[in-house]
């Protein structure tokens, strides 16, 4: 190819038009709109693993994968028109290159265009050091006198390498191709090894107790009291048996404790055609895995993999036609998932029938990779010649993907949080989770990498321990997630029972906070930051449903779990103190449904708070512009109209926005944060919650929530005082009362 192919206007002018009909390696596009970015790549070439990039360009360059630093520095053969003219031609790596280039150069105000012999491409070997960090390959823009743009440009853009099994360049390289078959040898191996190094290496995730030989050994009071035990007969075919309590054979408790077992974490979907009830119970308590719903037979046959006797699953373990098993059983889930050797998670299952082990495997998606993979040649420390392949992942942490089915059904939250250790099935990968690393079949994490070294969050959105969250949100925040859908509408409190009793120990333990558990909320009633009102304050983002029975609700009003409905919290922190505003928490209530559940359902609830009220129909225009909203947005009309500052309301249910349109009623405004100056600091604004008054009754009923918003928090100071003195009016001519929600 001769030097002089292309002259400078021609380069200049073939990558303007390139950036206008695509994307740079900058993740920006992806980032801030994927759905956009994998349209545009669809005018380009996609690659997999099985079908990686390689061309007459790129196919001779060899990547020596030696510890030397020096000697990893590969610098690829073509001048800059060279460059240009393959990645007109398709090569995917050269293309990279000047695509980098180009980038760089226009983030430089000063830049010349700096010419064929100012520049020269590198790639450089980062060998693996694991479990921190698995290979890559870093791309470098090299730019030489005489030109003004001097010294290395793009020199942070790192690829991820892996290696094919069986290639010589596995010696030095661990990371694979994500494994997709989950039944494959490959991934059962990969399973049982994630649990051995777990159980050896991570004293967090370990049984409270361990045997004389210093193995994990779970507490037998954590063994559930009815497990199903796997067995092969005589047909070497895969059977489960129920044991335990009021069953044939009873669970032989230090065999369990000593061998452990799994709980499987699953979407019912509706009702099962197999459960154990006292009828099924009198027929039979043995069944080939055959005859089982096809996530629960997965779940047993992977569990005999991982080389595992023993497996819990609620509708076979648990009387589901016996209020009074669940009741003594439901109280113990805590202990069954937080003490299980591995938690089986069907992420992907949608009901019971769904299965996660899919025959034949899904294909692999090309849309996975922002760039590549594109293979080559590799010479081993041996000095053998092998093949890699570099990449970029398109979603690595997985933000812009559709949540699982798992992670939108209620009592897999608790399933999944109480767990220490947890096998993801996702639609995409099989990951490895526990309380103190992360890992997943092929890729970046082949072995379990603590949190401390890379994300504390599992990679599949929804599903993770409680500690894991612990160590980077406080305990609240992690509660901010029980706002699920329920399949049955009394279920909703016992299906976190055992999450809230876990996060008061927790808050207690580590950060010496006493809290009140009453129906769903946690109060802080010691705070001085008056906490109280923030778990007060929360909003739905669709209409909600109430949760009754009979006309007799399942919860109380001011509690979240009684509407069937996607729930937010209040975000801003109450600095209030009771003796400056009036305003205080006197009484909560809410009696429990079964006293053996101290977190479980409830009988109703009241609480009795001293605060100011204010009709809503007495609202004049003059003194608050009014928004009615549940998705936060606010036409910038009406902002402009109110000076920039409106009283948003959120109503909990269709029939309140009707009846606020109608004017109000009875309903009125509890104030519960008042409009407060901050030294340094913005002013906070009014908010509190909506509630209608009944003429018949002496408590209230919540129906919502408001809260003043200011449009622009950096305004001027003068904008923000008319403001905050025009906030302050709403309640002035209001008297402190004592008042009785229910």
């Amino acid at each position: 190819m001769a030097a002089n192919a292309l002259d400078e206007p021609s380069v200049i002018h073939w990558l303007e038009r390139r950036r206008e009909s695509s994307r740079s390696l900058n993740d920006a596009t992806l980032s801030n709109d994927p759905q956009r970015w994998l349209k545009e790549r669809e005018a380009f070439p996609f690659y997999t693993s099985s079908n990686p990039h390689t061309c007459e360009h790129c196919g001779d360059i060899t990547i020596n994968l030696m510890e030397n630093s020096e000697e990893n520095r590969v610098q690829l053969p073509y001048s800059l028109p060279q460059s240009v003219l393959a990645a007109r031609g398709g090569c995917v790596l050269y293309q990279a290159f000047v695509d980098l280039l180009f980038d760089n150069l226009r983030r430089k105000e000063k830049a010349d265009w700096p010419g064929d012999a100012a520049i020269s491409f590198w790639i450089r070997y980062f060998p693996e050091t694991l479990p921190d960090d698995t290979a890559r390959l870093q791309f470098t823009v090299v730019a030489s006198p005489p030109t003004r743009v001097k010294g290395t440009l793009g020199a942070d853009y790192f690829l991820t390498v892996w290696a094919l099994e069986g290639d010589p360049a596995t010696v030095s390289i661990s990371a694979r191709p994500y494994e997709l078959d989950y039944q494959s040898p490959a991934s059962t191996a990969w399973a049982r090894d994630c649990i051995g190094h777990c159980q050896l290496n991570h004293s967090e995730c370990r049984a409270q107790v361990d045997d004389d030989e210093g193995r994990e050994f779970i507490n037998p009071a954590s063994i559930p009291s009815r497990l199903l035990k796997l067995y092969r007969d005589e047909t070497s075919t895969l059977h489960v048996k129920i044991i335990g309590r009021d069953m044939q054979e009873p669970v032989p408790t230090s065999k369990v404790s000593h061998q452990g077992f799994a709980v499987l974490s699953y979407c019912w979907g509706g009702p099962q055609p197999i459960q154990l009830t006292h009828e099924s119970a009198t027929i039979t308590q043995d069944y080939p895995i055959t005859m089982l719903p096809k996530t629960l037979a997965d779940a047993a046959w992977f569990t005999h993999q991982l080389g595992l006797g023993y497996l819990w699953i609620d509708a076979l373990c648990m009387f589901q036609d016996d209020a009074n098993d669940k009741g003594r059983e439901i109280p113990r889930m805590g202990q069954y998932y937080g003490d299980a050797t591995v938690t089986i998670c069907a992420a992907s299952a949608s009901k019971f029938s769904s299965g996660f082990l899919t025959t034949p495997p899904p294909a692999e998606d090309p849309k996975n990779y922002l760039f590549g993979p594109i293979k080559l040649q590799a010479r081993t420390a041996t000095g053998k010649l092998g093949t890699i392949q570099a990449l970029k992942e398109a979603d690595y942490f997985g933000m812009h993907r559709e949540r699982e089915p798992i992670a939108r059904r209620g009592w897999t939250l608790q399933e999944s949080l109480l767990s220490r250790r947890i096998l993801i099935f996702s639609s995409h990968h099989l990951y490895f989770s526990c309380k103190t690393a992360n890992a997943s079949c092929g890729g970046r994490e082949p072995v379990p990498k603590s949190r401390v070294l890379g994300v504390y969050e599992s990679r599949v959105s929804g599903v993770n321990t409680i500690s894991s969250l612990q160590r980077m949100y406080p305990v609240l925040h992690t509660w901010d997630d029980t706002h699920r859908i329920l399949g049955v509408s009394g279920d909703k409190l016992p299906a976190i029972s055992a999450m809230a009793a876990s996060l008061l120990r927790m808050a207690k333990d580590e950060r010496a906070q006493e809290f009140r558990y009453y129906a769903g909320l946690m109060f802080d009633l010691e705070s001085k930051d008056r906490s109280w009102e923030g778990e007060l304050l929360w909003a739905v983002t669709e209409p909600g449903t109430l949760l009754e029975n009979n006309g007799v609700a399942f919860s109380p009003s001011w509690s979240w779990a009684s509407l069937q409905a996607p729930i937010r919290r209040w975000q801003a922190t109450v600095k209030n103190s009771p003796d400056e505003d009036g305003i205080r928490l006197l009484e909560v209530d809410a009696p429990l449904a079964d006293e053996r559940n101290p977190f479980g359902a409830v009988k109703g609830g009241t609480i009795r708070l001293m605060a100011r009220t204010r009709l809503f129909s007495t609202i004049t225009k003059a003194e608050a512009n009014i928004a009615v909203t549940r998705n936060n947005v606010i036409e910038d009309d009406i902002y402009d109209n109110s000076g920039g500052f409106v009283l948003v309301v959120y109503s909990d249910r269709t029939e309140v926005d009707d009846m606020l349109a109608c004017g109000g009623g009875r309903v009125l405004l509890i104030e519960l944060v008042t409009a407060r100056l901050n030294k340094g600091l913005s002013p906070t604004f009014p908010a509190g919650i909506l509630v209608l008054d009944h003429p018949e009754e002496s408590c209230y009923q919540r129906v919502g929530m408001f809260q003043f918003k200011f449009r622009d928090r950096r305004a001027s100071d003068i904008h923000q005082e008319v403001a905050f003195k025009r906030s302050q009016t709403l309640f002035a001519n209001s008297d402190l009362q004592e008042l009785c929600i229910k």
